[in-house]
């Protein structure tokens, strides 16, 4: 298992993101997306992420609030 410290390291390296999304209900909604990510550490122990990107999601609204 990795040391918290390991975990804090990893995160600090973020620089993008993608993701699949499923909804199981039967009036939920599927989408696909990516971006990019800057890491920032505003405090000692607080790790902020400012994620931009697109993302395409298909259901019932079209749309994520």
């Amino acid at each position: 298992m990795a040391s918290f410290a390991e975990v804090w390291s990893l995160l600090r390296d973020v620089r993008s993101l993608r993701f699949d999304a499923r909804s199981d209900a039967g009036t939920g909604w599927t989408g696909v997306g990516h971006g990019t990510v800057v890491v920032s550490e505003p405090a000692d122990g607080v790790i902020v992420f400012e994620e931009s990107g697109e993302g395409i999601f298909v259901g019932p609204t079209d749309r994520l609030t």
